[in-house]
């Protein structure tokens, strides 16, 4: 109340230590809220041993501290009801299978693949919510994409960035349904899905941030679409590429890191990219050199920008550059923006035209002002016993290399990796095309790299009784080099500070004396843990002398497994030890039945947390006969299961996800489970590796490499981003490439199509794909978009005829041209059959990318066929409709001609209400509109143009149409979320939108790309007097006159719907102006005693078989 004194609280928090939660502030009112203006005074959390904050000013008087009362922190996650019509089934993860590493900070969209299982149908007015466990940046709610009835799927995506700590995170979603009632997977439909990552490596924000070595973290973009990063030079829609060297417009050449970058090639031109979130600190700084890239007369604009929370982007700092010889230096305070976190975006624009504008970032980062910590007299540290040799610090990173002699292989994700050569230690930024020697040093022996930025490497002297360790913490720009008393082994590091090393001393006659080797101080300095060399003072016994050692893991500093293999029938050669490696004992693993004499090889578990493990046991039964079990472990490793089934004859195993793993056969294919071995399939590749194939490497299910050594000792380096199916080389003797073929190309689409395979396609296509229509007008669509349109929308089986004359099917017009294709690298293929409808006609497209690669670019659809010359025939003719007449006045005519154009005689006509034109097949185009033959009612045929017909529908077969309710939520969903492509995308590509604001007035017509900029177009419509009257019509643009009313109707938690008939409507005298269209009546009842009962008319007209909107009626209360 307000007694003009404020109230100190001062909580302590202790109860919810080592928690991970979120706060929520709540201020509740009393009674009425009218005036309820309240203030928390600084809120904030105080570490103890920080400066605690200044008191409030001593003109208020304080009462007594209150006292601390229990209040739940976090609300439980919701309660689940009992199922009802709604359910789902999970299908795939189609990205980021659980286990998936990300960087700290990286942002990333996990989608998931939902079947509706239930009897209700899914509505874009369905979400995804999040439930429990780690948001990790994500949104609360996402609306589904599209709808879907009983057994159709649903692609769910949510973007999320990766937490800033090392550690594995999951994170709980649920589905709503358009009530707000939760529902999920199992048979009670009470199960959530779920997301689970690793992030690996440090923070990229502790001490700043490197946009550099980020930068393929980032969102990149111009006004062509989405770009890849790295990009490929010389891309017209604009690129970017990160690079560890700088050669600037002054002539300055150096090692200094720099991201290459050019606009997109038009007019003004631009690059940008959306960096993940970062949290500004006081004293953050920006620093970068720009300036155009050498011998490059550039003219733009450098911009830094920042996006809110909310999506609202801010210019932060600006720079003009154009070639004068001279390079920019920025030092740009970020203070305004302490405490706030905010994404980042680099952009470049051209000023005018683009061409010549290439242009470098000069290492762009943001410098943490390191802040001094008060001193503190309770502690002194005590000196190590034993001092490392003085650091030695290495040079810059040089220009790229060829790493001919790479041994072994270290890719960390898609982009980031290390390798070890005979001779160096090498760096990639862009997934292994590029590569850089960070270390020189003769035999580097082994290596440990936690993150892009920290990496241990062994290095062995020509004297075998000293070795030394390099370790980076920069991505090897700078290493600190160490004496160690090994020269080789098994590294790995747990953390910062702790790490082990199996060290393997020459042996033979199957025995092999090892070492063990801890460190807690990052390296510099090594504590013997275990040694069992016979020539050892005493040497160790629990972990036989005896036996390969062919792996090492370390689940915590106390807990961890050596695995290899001993040969006697039966033997399982792994032992566990939980007092850091002081004493081991041997695992027993159950065998499957019928292997309890195999020959057992093994390495060492692969974990995934601190309980979920998988280890690879390989049992040989007989000649040929190597078979691959995967052992499974959720306890940590105490106890294992083996995977029901096996892959024979599997090597060079990859272990990815807790699920996903994949190994190369001999015989030139890959063995891949995605069940953790419950079952294999094999994936053939596209290249004949042969016998030198030496390593596999994979880092997501999709994406890895495999290293080849070939026959000159010269190692080939092979990247695929299809799970194996596809690989491209890298490095390494150029072999030739096969000229793709375009036409094989076009008849895999057909097959594809016919085959239903609609989840091959996104490999077929780019990120965008063209619907155009004979004679109208084309859209471009996101790929997933059009996926889903032939999905839905083709049913027919296509005939493809490659002999088709295409310029005269085309009326001699350039099949390539009208498309805007270049004939050179494109291909066109004539199939007969589109959507429901054997008798239409189709041009499929495929042209090459930048990397001359193919791609399907397009379809040019003919849903009444091309111009063809009927040839005489005795055979009857095929009747194709039944259709009906559209846009014709009550007192005209559709009138009949005996030839395609006006400018022929009438012969007949239909009724401008008819339903019963007959098509004959042959079609022709006259002054930009297309005429089709018809069946003349007088007898004979005749011909008519056909932008007066409409696929006739019956009332019975347009209410059972699930297809045209799913289009009506994605039109409310469009509403809702103000966007316009999905608005563009259901609007009729033929006939446009009407919309009619009174029902009696002239309808305002939108094409399809009107209605992509409707919500943010200012153009002002005239929308008609209505009952009002008056001297002028109402106006508005769309967002004012329309949007509104429709979100009224399409929002009310009353709304009513009825298929094609005026149930309720407000007695006009033509409530619904356009004959032969179906429409949905969707009904907002009135509230109260007032009449603001709204009616929407929603028309519906049908191309080629699928539902599209054709017009849109609104009809209130008129006095």
């Amino acid at each position: 109340a307000p007694d003009r004194r404020f109230y100190r609280a001062s909580l302590d928090l202790s109860s919810l230590a080592g928690q991970k939660v979120r706060f929520v502030f709540m201020l509740l009112s009393s009674g009425f809220a009218s005036g309820d203006r309240a203030v928390w005074g600084s809120p904030r959390i105080v570490r103890t041993g920080t400066v605690q904050p200044p008191a409030p000013p001593a003109t208020l008087t304080p009462l007594p501290p209150l006292t601390p009362t229990a209040t739940p922190i976090t609300p439980p996650p919701p309660t689940m009801q009992p199922a009802g019509c709604d359910r789902a089934s999970f299908v795939t993860d189609v990205t980021v299978p659980d286990g998936t590493q990300f960087a700290p900070g990286e942002a990333f969209t996990k989608t998931w693949r939902l079947k509706n299982a239930g009897s209700c149908i899914w509505t874009t007015s369905y979400k995804l919510i999040y439930y429990s466990g780690d948001q990790m940046s994500a949104p609360t709610t996402v609306n589904l994409p599209w709808g879907a009835t009983f057994g159709q799927t649903v692609d769910i995506s949510v973007n999320m960035i990766a937490p800033s700590a090392a550690g594995n995170y999951r994170g709980f979603w649920i589905l709503a349904n358009a009530s707000g009632q939760f529902f999920g997977l199992g048979t009670d439909a009470s199960k959530p899905v779920w997301v689970d990552i690793k992030v690996v490596g440090e923070s990229t924000n502790e001490n700043g941030y490197q946009f550099w070595m980020n930068a393929c973290s980032a969102e990149w973009k111009s006004g062509a679409g989405p770009l890849p990063c790295p990009g490929t030079e010389g891309d017209t829609k604009g690129f970017i590429t990160p690079l560890q060297y700088s050669h600037l417009e002054d002539g300055t050449m150096g090692p200094a890191p720099s991201l290459l970058m050019a606009p997109e090639n038009k007019y003004n031109g631009y690059i940008q990219g959306t960096f993940p979130a970062f949290t500004v600190q006081p004293g953050d700084h920006f620093f970068t050199v720009t300036g155009c890239e050498y011998g490059y007369s550039c003219y733009v604009t450098f911009r830094l920008d920042y996006m809110t929370p909310n999506g609202g982007i801010f210019n932060f700092w600006q720079w003009r550059e154009q070639n004068d010889k001279q390079n920019h230096m920025a030092s740009v305070d970020l203070s305004p923006l302490a405490g706030r976190s905010v994404r980042f975006i680099l952009t470049i624009l051209a000023t005018g035209s683009a061409t010549n504008d290439r242009v470098r970032w000069g290492g762009p980062s943001i410098v943490r002002v390191s802040q001094t910590p008060p001193a503190t007299a309770t502690y002194t540290p005590v000196p190590p016993t034993v001092t490392p040799i003085t650091p030695t610090v290495t040079p810059s990173l040089g220009p790229p290399v060829v790493p001919l002699t790479m041994r072994s292989l270290y890719m960390l994700d898609a982009q980031n990796g290390w390798a070890l050569s005979d001779l160096n230690v090498l760096r990639t930024f862009d997934g292994g095309s590029t590569w850089y020697n960070v270390l020189d040093e003769n035999l580097p022996a082994g290596g440990y790299f936690a993150s892009p930025n920290k990496a241990w490497v062994i290095s062995n002297y020509a004297d075998l009784s000293v070795g030394s360790l390099y370790r980076t913490s920069n991505g090897g720009v700078n290493w600190t080099k160490f004496d160690v008393p090994f020269n080789n082994g098994i590294i790995q590091f747990l953390d910062d500070n702790t790490g082990f090393v199996l060290y393997g001393e020459g042996s033979g006659m199957q025995k092999q004396a090892v070492a063990l080797y801890q460190t807690t101080d990052g390296g510099a300095t090594w504590t013997l843990k275990y040694d069992n060399a016979p020539t050892s003072p005493n040497p160790g016994t629990s972990l036989p002398f005896s036996g390969h050692k062919n792996g090492m893991t370390f689940r915590d500093a106390n807990t961890g497994w050596v695995g290899g293999d001993y040969p006697a029938s039966g033997y399982v050669y792994l032992y566990k030890t939980t007092d850091g490696g002081t004493t081991w004992s041997q695992v027993s693993l159950p065998l499957p039945a019928g292997y309890q004499s195999a020959y057992i090889t093994t390495t060492a578990p692969k974990f995934f947390g601190l309980n979920e493990a998988i280890l690879p046991v390989w049992m040989t039964v007989g000649t040929g006969m190597r078979d691959l079990f995967l052992y499974v472990s959720h306890d940590g490793g105490t106890t294992w299961t083996a995977s029901p089934a096996f892959a024979r004859n599997a090597e060079l195993t990859e272990i990815v996800t807790t699920g996903f793993a994949i190994s190369w056969n001999w015989q030139n294919y890959f063995h891949v489970t995605n069940n953790t071995g419950g079952t294999w399939t094999t994936v053939t590749p596209n290249i004949t590796f042969g016998d030198g194939f030496r390593e596999l490497d994979f880092v997501y299910p999709t994406t890895g490499w495999a290293r080849v050594q070939l026959p000159d000792g010269h190692a080939a380096l092979y990247r695929t981003t299809d799970g194996g199916s596809t690989w491209t080389q890298l490095f390494g003797h150029v072999n030739p490439t096969p000229t793709p073929d375009p036409a094989a190309f076009a008849q895999t689409i057909v097959n594809t199509l016919n085959a239903r395979n609609f989840n091959e396609l996104p490999a077929l296509m780019d990120a965008t794909f063209g619907f155009a229509y004979w004679e109208s007008q084309g859209t471009s669509y996101p790929s997933d978009q059009a996926i889903e349109s032939l999905r839905q929308g083709l049913t027919v089986t296509l005939i493809p005829d490659a002999t088709q004359d295409l310029t005269s099917l085309l009326g001699g017009m350039n099949p390539y041209s009208i498309m805007g294709l270049d004939p050179a690298k494109s291909y066109a293929l004539y199939v007969s059959g589109w959507g429901s409808d054997n008798n239409a006609e189709a041009i499929l497209y495929v042209t090459q990318r930048a990397d001359g690669s193919l791609y399907w670019h397009s379809a040019l659809i003919a849903p009444w066929r091309f111009i063809h010359v009927p040839t005489p025939s005795s055979t009857p003719v095929t009747l194709i409709g039944p259709y009906a007449v559209i846009g014709v006045a009550s007192n005209d005519v559709l009138n009949i001609r005996s030839g395609a154009g006006t400018n022929n005689p009438v012969v007949g006509s239909f009724p401008f209400d008819s339903i019963s034109v007959m098509r004959t097949g042959p079609s022709g185009s006259v002054d930009n509109a297309m005429w089709v033959e018809v069946q003349n009612p007088n007898g004979g045929t005749g011909w008519v143009n056909s932008f007066y017909l409409n696929e006739y529908v019956t009332h019975d077969a347009f209410c059972a149409d699930t297809r045209v309710n799913m289009l009506i939520e994605q039109l409310k969903g469009s509403m809702n979320q103000s966007n316009g492509d999905m608005f563009a995308a259901l609007v009729s590509p033929v006939h446009g939108l009407n919309i009619n604001r009174w029902a009696y007035e002239p309808p305002v017509h939108f094409t399809v790309d009107v209605t992509r900029t409707a919500f943010t177009s200012t153009t002002v419509y005239e929308w008609g007097f209505g009952p009002r009257g008056g001297p002028d019509p109402e106006t508005g643009t769309f967002a004012q006159a329309i949007q509104p009313k429709l979100q009224e109707v399409f929002n009310a938690p009353n709304m009513e719907t009825y298929c094609d008939e005026l149930t309720k409507v407000f007695p006009l005298a033509t409530p619904w102006p356009y004959t032969n269209i179906r429409y949905y009546n969707v009904y907002k009842p009135a509230s109260g005693q007032t009449f603001d009962f709204r009616t929407w008319l929603i028309g519906i007209e049908y191309i080629n078989g699928q539902p599209y909107l054709h017009s849109m009626v609104t009809v209130q209360w008129e006095p």
